[in-house]
């Protein structure tokens, strides 16, 4: 199974001011069958509302994570060049096997007071079940009340497109969708 190793990562914690000034220290991290290396040079600096992630990289030579922040109020996840059939340990359904390599990113801004979410996953080769699918795009985003959702599947081949649309309302739990 492609998943974590082994973690042995050193943490460095140091009081600056008001705020923690972090570093991780990576002794032996394996991941996804592969050993990962952190930039150095990583530094997050957390204080009251306030975060500022610097050179958080970690990449096994070709597979990379990077972890940002965003204006100083929220984080920002990237994963690049990442196979999705990893979904398949997490969703354990033996019946459905997802793969494509693509790109993942994450932001989660306002942490500290109202969380805006926004997701959008990208697979320029979808592949279920052993066919191919085309390009795959999902968005999600999560603010003021409502969670929107947007897939694209375009199969260039022969043509095939589905677009769905759907939005939540939070507070009356209704469902819109085209």
């Amino acid at each position: 199974v492609d998943s974590v190793g082994s973690i042995d990562i050193g943490i460095k914690i140091v009081p600056e001011g008001e705020n923690l000034v972090i570093n991780l220290i990576n002794q032996n991290l394996q991941m996804f069958s592969k050993d990962w290396e952190i930039d150095n040079a990583n530094r997050i600096v957390y204080g009251n509302k306030f975060i500022d992630i610097s050179d958080f990289v970690l990449s096994d030579g070709y597979r990379t994570i990077f972890i940002e922040d965003y204006n100083n109020k929220g984080i920002e996840l990237n994963l690049n060049n990442f196979d999705f059939l990893l979904i398949n340990g997490i969703i354990n359904y033996n019946k459905i096997d997802f793969a494509g390599e693509g790109t993942v990113f994450g932001r989660v801004a306002n942490i500290f007071d109202k969380p805006q979410i926004v997701a959008d996953i990208q697979i320029p080769e979808f592949t279920l079940n052993g066919v191919d699918y085309g390009a795959l795009g999902i968005r999600l985003d999560d603010d003021s009340g409502k969670t929107n959702a947007t897939i694209n599947l375009n199969r260039v081949e022969d043509e095939l497109l589905l677009l769905v649309n759907a939005s939540l309302d939070k507070e009356s739990k209704a469902l819109d969708g085209t």
